[in-house]
């Protein structure tokens, strides 16, 4: 059996969601009441869909040496589009909490500083850490430069590579290791560092100093990176369901005939060869997304309590998913995976897929979930209002 097949995509599907039904309910999982739950059941599929990306393109590059995408046109959107939908995400929660905010004082943009940096911060550390040692350790721990060159390295790997990417790693780079996930984070921090500017151009009140990190922040970032328009574009396709909500609130597209239109424009979205490279193919991606952020859940689909817990783990999945397949296939051995038959690797998956979302739920509520809940501690001291109070 081809692991380019949709039986392949199918059964990995399966194992997820069956070992997510199986946690969702030890854990005693349920979501928080102001959230957005058509958003929630979406992430999970997103991130599932990730890991079965890599899993394709990886078994293809054992045998063939390259990594290129896989042949089947759904298996490259289950990568390609599912970040251009994590895009959307981040653009439709952040452009709705700017505009509900109503203002662009400097707490709110500290506010929301804060919240990234406990919510991105430590389990990125923790992930990039273990890949560091696990490159070292391959090389038996000789560094191919000075110590202060490999530790100013480092640094630029915890800050998000937004300085430019470097590689870590002589015989496995970590950037490898992690199936080259990252690259979508330093375009996360680019949006947030550019909600100023937009803030600008949809409120009425202006923050000087936030415009100003905002420009230096970008200059920044375009001096060490190239920016592709296609994901900016995914940017702006977030912020257009976050502007209808904000000014007709009443709105909501939650009927069975819109489950229909969104279904619709997904297939034909996921039709092209990419969405990253065909912007007709993201239009319609775009459209499926602003149906689902208005309220839509896909028959009740995204509203599945399993979904919405695989989506509250998608964080970890995202992260986690590249370094345990690489960690497998190492131990295992990368000779001994070339040779498995189609049946023996998509088994393989299936296992390893249930050992992600176990390995995920524990990094969610020993790491992730501690410092979420320390960022609302914070803010909510009093201390901390009095000095809202005063910057204000």
């Amino acid at each position: 059996m081809s692991i380019d097949s949709y039986l392949f995509i199918l059964i990995c599907y399966s194992s997820i969601f069956i070992s997510g039904f199986f946690i969702s309910r030890i854990v005693n999982f349920k979501t928080a009441t102001n959230r957005f739950e058509s958003i929630d059941g979406f992430r999970g599929l997103l991130a599932t869909g990730v890991f079965i990306h890599h899993s394709i393109i990886w078994k293809n590059y054992l045998n063939t040496n390259i990594w290129e995408l896989p042949k089947n046109h759904l298996a490259v959107h289950l990568g390609e589009s599912s970040v251009a939908f994590f895009f959307m995400i981040t653009s439709f929660l952040f452009t709705n909490k700017l505009l509900k905010s109503g203002s662009q004082n400097l707490v709110f943009w500290r506010n929301l500083l804060y919240s990234r940096i406990f919510r991105l911060f430590p389990l990125y550390f923790c992930v990039v850490t273990i890949c560091i040692f696990f490159a070292l350790a391959i090389d038996h721990f000789i560094l191919n430069s000075t110590l202060y060159v490999f530790l100013a390295q480092c640094l630029k790997w915890y800050m998000f590579n937004i300085k430019g990417k470097v590689i870590i790693g002589q015989t496995y780079n970590i950037d490898f290791m992690l199936a080259g996930v990252v690259w979508s984070l330093p375009y996360e921090w680019l949006f947030y560092f550019t909600l100023p500017i937009i803030g600008t151009l949809m409120l009425k009140n202006k923050n000087v100093i936030s415009i100003i990190v905002s420009v230096l922040f970008i200059l920044v970032y375009i001096n060490h990176n190239t920016i592709r328009l296609t994901h900016m574009i995914s940017f702006l396709g977030g912020m257009i369901p976050a502007i209808i909500h904000y000014f007709y609130p009443n709105i909501k597209l939650s009927n069975k005939l819109y489950s229909i239109a969104a279904i619709f424009c997904l297939i034909i979205g996921l039709s092209f060869d990419s969405s990253s490279r065909n912007y007709f193919s993201k239009t319609f991606l775009i459209i499926a997304f602003t149906i689902i952020a208005l309220g839509n859940n896909l028959f009740g689909f995204l509203k599945i309590n399993f979904l919405k817990f695989l989506g509250e783990i998608s964080y970890s999945t995202y992260l986690i998913h590249g370094i345990l397949l690489f960690t497998t296939f190492y131990f295992i051995g990368f000779d001994n995976i070339k040779t498995l038959n189609g049946a023996t690797y998509m088994f393989l998956m299936f296992i390893i897929a249930i050992f992600l979302n176990i390995i995920c739920s524990f990094t969610f509520y020993l790491i992730e979930k501690p410092f979420i809940n320390l960022y609302y501690k914070i803010i909510s001291k009093k201390p901390f209002r009095i000095r809202k109070t005063i910057s204000e």
